[in-house]
């Protein structure tokens, strides 16, 4: 086996303050002592003489700065080591690390003199190509902590996929809140993916959470193109959901949802999609007592000029004046749905319409010379 070690140490007078004060319980110790001495002196005829002598004493040190590194080697190749020090400003440091010729790993930590303290890892292994790290810290008192874990590796079913994930979590005094997160990422031969799901707690018992991730391919001209994309938000009583598509720089696709609640009774939801030649949307709301109000709409377009569009809206009223009006009220319903329709190169159409309110309906339909305006 080797071994070896390193130091450094670095010596300094001692601070205004804290020289002051040695200085005064040395005066106080020195009062109650000899000060002045007097010392015999031989003179070159041979006489002696004396001569009094105050002391003077050298102003107190202390060390300023202080570094330790050790090491230790085996006969097969095993090593490993420890790093520690500390500054003049109360900074201290530490350091351990080891390799065993598969797998290495170092950790090095810092702390302040505030007591907030950082923290990071990174270590990897030969065999299998995984590789990890992590990054930690808090804040000044040991309050509003966070830290940071992740990992890579080839997947081993999959030859030429690489995956990597993680997960993070901390706390903000400031913000009266904590959160956690975790990560997905995975990559094979210029395209790849990534999924996030992240969760906040406030102090008030608020939560939400956030999901998200896109697909991705490298392109001629980008490093990495995304092909599709999607968020989900969710909150103690309300969603939104988001979902995208691309080609290049173009929008292909477009997908949204909607919906919650409040503490009144209210609800409501909405969702729309739209991608090339379609159109669709529909919305829904409901008040405390119940009423009811509903919205859809399409349109729809073929390559070779044709196409449709529609709408309904409608309500249902329970006829309650209040949240806490029985349950067996009567209801009523009313509403109306129109379209129209063309054909090639929008020439030649027909519209129709419909109107109820209760048991009364009415309908009407006529041709159209084609396609209406705005379409």
């Amino acid at each position: 086996m080797e071994w070896g070690e390193r130091w450094e140490e670095t010596e300094g007078i001692q601070d205004a303050a804290a020289a002051a004060q040695q200085q005064q319980q040395q005066q106080q110790q020195q009062q109650q002592q000899q000060q002045h001495l007097r010392i015999r002196i031989l003179l070159p005829g041979g006489e002696v003489t004396t001569q009094p002598v105050l002391l003077l004493q050298q102003p107190p040190m202390e060390r300023k700065k202080r570094f330790d590194d050790k090491w230790w080697i085996e006969a097969h190749g095993n090593s490993w080591g420890h790093k520690e020090g500390f500054t003049e400003d109360g900074e201290k440091m530490r350091e351990n690390w080891y390799d065993n010729g598969n797998e290495k790993q170092v950790e090095r930590v810092k702390e302040m003199a505030d007591g907030s303290k950082e923290g990071e890892k990174r270590g990897s292994r030969r065999e299998d190509g995984c590789e990890w790290g992590e990054r930690w810290g808090c804040g000044a008192g040991g309050v509003d902590h966070w830290s940071d874990q992740w990992w890579a590796e080839p997947d081993q079913a999959d030859a030429g996929k690489t995956v990597r994930w993680g997960c993070s979590s901390g706390s903000s005094s400031e913000q009266q809140k904590e959160w956690k997160q975790q990560w997905r990422e995975t990559e094979k031969w210029g395209e790849g993916s990534k999924f996030v799901e992240k969760t906040e707690k406030y102090n008030n018992g608020d939560e939400q959470t956030l999901k998200e991730g896109y697909e991705w391919r490298r392109t001629e001209h980008s490093d990495r193109d995304v092909s599709s994309w999607f968020e989900e938000r969710q909150g103690d009583a309300w969603e939104e959901r988001w979902r995208e598509k691309f080609d290049g720089d173009v929008k292909t696709e477009t997908w949204a949802e909607k919906k919650g609640s409040n503490a009144q009774g209210e609800s409501w939801f909405e969702t729309w999609e739209e991608r090339w030649g379609w159109k669709t949307a529909h919305k829904e709301a409901k008040d405390a007592c119940g009423n009811k109000r509903v919205e859809k709409w399409g349109e729809e377009f073929f390559a070779d000029g044709s196409g449709q569009k529609w709408a309904q809206h409608w309500k249902e009223n329970t006829n309650n004046t209040s949240s806490s009006s029985s349950s067996s009220s009567s209801s009523s319903s009313s509403g109306k749905s129109w379209g129209d329709r063309w054909g090639p190169n929008g020439v030649g159409g027909h519209r129709w319409g419909e109107e109820w309110e209760g048991d009364n309906c009415r309908k009407w339909a006529h041709d159209t010379p084609g396609r209406p305006e705005g379409c």
